[in-house]
């Protein structure tokens, strides 16, 4: 037998005798027969494939001469066409046309006219009635008018249906003048001006009482009138403030101090202004709302506690104040539907109702205080809203900053927001913000067991208001730096301290003038001193400054929101000053 490995070999070489042999005689075998053309066809066609592109239409350029064309085919065409004519052949010009006795229709013919040419007298005189009306108000302030062109305007008072005339010679004209120019040498209105082709001068009834007097005789009796009548009306005046003003200068004390840092331009003051001891000033009446939280977020021990501290501002109330009781949980309840004035019976009604709270429930503190806030007081009476609360929404709108703005953008009679809080616990933030934005004041105990000495205390601090709706005028002083912005109302109690920033260089006095609102009559108080001499105070103006200013800006972000100016600005107060934010780097 043969080997595999012989076998091997003998297959491959078979296998390439065989190919090799195919190779060889691959040439030789035909694989297509050759066509012959069938002797049937007598024509034939030589057939070439070309691309099958669509065919390139030309646009025909339009024919200036035959149309007008406002609107050019390109841009090209705009700038190389000069102009477009019409041929004379298509035109109207070489067609004549004659319409037959045309002269004698048109003259046949009459028009109608929508409106008359003849002038009518009543409009002519309505128009002449409204020149004298604006020469009489407007010329003789704004116009320099030649006075010999202009006659003088009537001062007599004319009727609902009679109308001025213009200001020409005539019988028409008025008898009673007003002279122009009083003090002329020749009286009325030329004078001894150029009166020539005019005649030798005015009628005998345009002629003014005193014209025939003396140039320095007539300026002595006038100056003489002039200053009576300025002492007269100086006199009404000063008489009218007094009616409506009652100066405070003599009733309080204007305490200024100033402190300028070594090495800066600016410098910083600081204004008290206090009632002084041993004066009687006369306190205002004012409507006050407690709002009282009572829901769960309160413990029952910490409400008890403010209800005797509350109790204790009630008994405080004069017969003239009014108020009203506001409790709160998810919905508020209150005492009265309206204010009552704090009588015996009114004030032992309020305490009965509070005597026995207990608290439950959610807390929704924009429900409650918002309604309030809306309440207009008394004219000339401040409205204080007392906010007793943890300041920790649970229900409604939870957000304090929604509910700061809310509360605030509601608030437009102004009244006064004092937010009280107690327990370590309470949103401070909320109840700072809610009484600045609303020129008020904020106080919060970190322990509950001071709740019934410090709350009225805190709250007889504003039970004597003396003016309400309170503005400033600096003078010069750029108002930008001074705080607070908003000036909260004036009780005797608390005073008015503002902070700013002056040049000592630009400012070398400082005048302020407050004024405000006491029941129907308005009070101010001017003050003015020479900064130079006031009392130097040390650096913590300058950082109560800072702080009053950390505050407007933080009330500014709660309204706008978190702007980069204000955060920097923040910042900035922060490392100069060196006083903590929560916005602090």
């Amino acid at each position: 037998m043969l080997r595999r490995k012989t076998l091997l070999v003998l297959s491959v070489a078979l296998s390439v005798l065989l190919h090799a042999a195919f190779i060889g005689l691959a040439p030789q075998v035909p694989m297509l027969r050759i066509y012959e053309p069938s002797e049937e066809i007598v024509q034939r066609f030589r057939v070439r494939m070309v691309e099958d592109t669509p065919p390139v239409i030309r646009e025909e350029v339009p024919d200036l001469t035959r149309e007008l064309s406002t609107r050019p085919g390109s841009v090209e065409e705009l700038l190389t066409r000069q102009q477009e004519q019409l041929r004379p052949s298509e035109s109207l010009i070489e067609q004549e046309v004659s319409v037959p006795d045309m002269a004698q229709r048109v003259a046949a013919e009459a028009l109608p006219r929508e409106h008359a040419l003849e002038p009518d007298e009543t409009m002519l005189r309505k128009v002449d009635a409204r020149i004298i009306e604006i020469s009489r108000e407007t010329a003789r302030q704004d116009i320099q008018v030649a006075r010999r062109h202009v006659r003088p305007s009537p001062m007599r008072i004319l009727g609902d249906e009679e109308f001025p005339t213009m200001r020409t010679p005539g019988d028409d004209m008025p008898k009673e003048l007003l002279a122009l120019d009083p003090l002329g040498p020749g009286g009325g209105i030329l004078g001894d001006q150029d009166t020539r082709g005019l005649g030798t001068g005015l009628p005998e009834r345009e002629r003014i009482a005193g014209a025939d007097e003396a140039p320095e005789e007539r300026l002595a009796t006038l100056a003489a009138e002039t200053s009576i009548g300025r002492e007269e009306e100086l006199a009404k005046a000063t008489a009218e403030a007094q009616q409506r003003y009652e100066f405070l200068d003599d009733l309080v004390d204007i305490q200024i101090s100033t402190y300028h840092p070594p090495g800066e331009r600016e410098g910083y003051f600081r204004l008290r202004i206090v009632p002084q001891t041993g004066q009687t000033i006369d306190v205002l009446p004012k409507d006050v709302t407690f709002v009282i939280d009572a829901s769960r977020s309160i413990a029952q021990n910490q409400l008890n506690h403010t209800v005797q501290g509350l109790s204790e501002a009630l008994r405080a109330l004069r017969p003239e104040d009014r108020f009203n009781i506001v409790v709160f949980r998810d919905t508020a309840t209150g005492l009265e539907r309206g204010f009552v004035h704090a009588t015996p019976q009114e004030k032992q009604a309020a305490l009965q109702f509070v005597q026995n709270l207990r608290s439950s429930g959610r807390t929704d503190i924009y429900s409650a205080i918002g309604p309030v806030v809306e309440r207009q007081p008394r004219e000339g009476v401040p409205g204080v809203v007392f906010f007793i609360s943890d300041g920790q929404p649970s229900s409604g709108m939870l957000d304090s900053r929604a509910i700061i703005n809310a509360v605030t953008e509601k608030n437009t009679p102004r009244n006064t927001v004092l937010a009280y809080g107690g327990g370590s616990q309470a949103n401070q933030y909320l109840l700072d913000l809610l009484a600045f934005r609303n020129k008020g004041y904020s106080h919060v105990s970190p322990a509950s067991g001071a709740i019934p000495d410090e709350l009225p205390q805190f709250f007889n601090r504003f039970s004597d208001p003396i003016l309400v709706d309170c503005s400033a005028d600096y003078g010069r002083i750029a108002e930008e730096n001074v705080f607070p912005k908003e000036l909260p109302d004036f009780f005797k109690g608390q005073g008015v301290t503002v902070y700013g920033r002056y040049d000592p260089v630009e400012n070398p006095d400082f005048a302020m003038r407050l004024t405000g609102v006491a029941g129907d009559r308005r009070k101010e108080v001017i003050f003015r001193a020479d900064l130079g001499e006031a009392q130097t105070g040390d650096v913590s103006i300058a950082r109560e400054w800072a702080l009053r200013k950390i505050y407007y800006l933080i009330g500014e972000m709660t309204r706008v929101g978190p702007q980069p100016e204000i955060v920097a600005e923040l910042d900035r107060l922060h490392r100069e000053y060196g006083l903590q934010t929560s916005y602090s780097n």
